[in-house]
């Protein structure tokens, strides 16, 4: 029982995920989905997807203070838990964001939050540098030193103040925040870059989420939370390399050639071929790509199908898998291409196309189902000549002489024998006369 409880715990904090709807929605999107989100506070205009995104392009050893809008469209005061989180990649090879309970090694290290006003002693030097987090704390406090210099009764700073200076510079890696019914909170937040970062791209993000889990989404020890998040792209400024490269394509048959369920359940899986595309991002920044794949009837020399509306991103120094189902027809000669297209470094469009497969389509199934019905008619048709063969033989009959008048029916009423079969048997053509003194053969009497 304490093992099941445990596990049921643990369960309960592994998936505690829920929903998270965060991939490629817009930061409209992202708030309506279950009436709690969050956006970056001071978008860029002249940055594109700032508004849904914090998009940075900082130095090495570099800060900048920045604030998320947390929003609450319920009609009901809620407590929010709001944290940082590396990036990973997702299941569809994408972007996503590691669980509250995983390490921050990378992205999500780099945030502190600062939900709590500024001591209360320390207020005046915070206004006298414009409430500026970053220069609030490069101050430099030192015990008995006026904290506004221009003022004559200002405070001096004691030892109890540089502790709650020190303390609330310090920030905090996550925020629980009271957000009153249909209002938007700010949250202040510093986002610093290692000295030792690397150039190139570096994903993660902040989420928010509910405090009070979903009730009606518990059962059975597993607890669902709603969360959302905003993307945290930081590119370190150098020399930026875009590399992508195709390095398997293959076509894979889904279903089994002699498989005989689909003529026989309502519910039968589509035969399908599955078209693979495997890529690696060699470079150090994330690569958006589309994809052409052509489907082409070599016998008629014509394409079938064309698709080309397939958007993916593949993170840097990852690798991503694209998978596309086509449902085949039954018979044909058939190739298959892929076209990937991304933008360079140098912001042109580069085309890499994959192998060319070809592939013939050969109905086995169907063929062996006709061969199988020729065999059956085949073997009912002979069984069919056996038995009239061995109707007419007039096998155990006996020899007959006609007598005078006697006639094929006064014969087949004789000896109780349909007179068509008397006349066939004897091979006695039309118009079935026989002469007395013929001999013939009829069934033996019946005793």
């Amino acid at each position: 029982m304490k093992l099941m409880k445990k596990f049921a715990k643990y369960t309960t904090l592994a998936l505690s995920i829920g929903l998270f709807l965060f991939f490629f929605v817009t930061n409209a999107q992202a708030i309506e989905y279950f009436h709690i989100g969050g956006r970056p506070a001071y978008p860029d205009p002249e940055v594109e997807n700032s508004k849904a995104w914090f998009i940075y392009n900082l130095n090495p050893g570099e800060q900048k203070e920045d604030a998320l809008e947390v929003v609450n469209n319920y009609e009901e005061p809620l407590e929010m838990l709001v944290y940082a989180a590396d990036g990973i990649k997702s299941s569809n090879g994408g972007f996503a964001l590691k669980q509250y309970v995983e390490e921050k090694t990378a992205v999500g290290s780099w945030i502190r939050f600062y939900p709590d006003d500024v001591p209360t002693r320390l207020q005046p030097l915070f206004e006298n540098v414009d409430e500026s987090i970053l220069a609030f704390c490069s101050t430099e406090l030192i015990e008995s030193e006026s904290i506004v210099s221009d003022e004559e009764d200002g405070l001096t700073i004691t030892k109890s103040d540089i502790v709650d200076f020190n303390e609330w510079c310090e920030g905090e890696e996550e925020a629980r925040l009271e957000v009153e019914p249909e209002t938007i909170r700010l949250l202040r937040f510093v986002f610093s870059v290692p000295e030792d970062a690397e150039v190139g791209e570096h994903t993660g993000g902040i989420l928010v989420q509910k405090v009070e889990p979903e009730k009606e989404g518990t059962t059975q020890g597993i607890t669902l939370t709603t969360r959302v998040g905003v993307r945290i792209y930081q590119t370190v400024p150098g020399e930026i390399v875009k590399d992508l490269n195709i390095t398997d394509f293959k076509i894979q048959k889904m279903y089994k050639e002699l498989d005989f369920s689909g003529y026989f359940s309502k519910d039968a899986k589509a035969e399908e071929y599955l078209i693979t595309t495997k890529l690696a991002n060699r470079g150090n920044v994330s690569i958006s790509f589309t994809e052409n794949i052509a489907i082409k009837n070599e016998l008629t020399d014509e394409i079938i199908q064309e698709v080309t509306d397939r958007e993916f991103q593949v993170l840097r120094d990852d690798e991503f898998t694209s998978n596309f189902s086509w449902n085949n027809p039954r018979f044909g000669k058939y190739s298959f291409m892929n076209v990937v297209s991304y933008e360079d470094t140098n912001g042109n469009i580069k085309s890499l196309p994959s192998p060319k497969i070809t592939i013939w389509i050969i109905p086995y199934r169907e063929i062996l189902l006709a061969l199988g019905a020729i065999l059956l008619t085949i073997l009912i048709v002979s069984m069919v000549k056996i038995a009239k063969k061995a109707k007419y033989s007039g096998k155990g009959w006996d020899e007959y002489v006609v007598k005078a008048g006697e006639s094929l029916g006064d014969l087949s009423m004789k000896f109780d024998v349909n007179w068509k079969t008397l006349a066939r048997t004897n091979n006695i053509k039309p118009p079935y006369v026989i002469k007395p003194g013929d001999t013939i053969l009829v069934p033996k009497k019946k005793k």
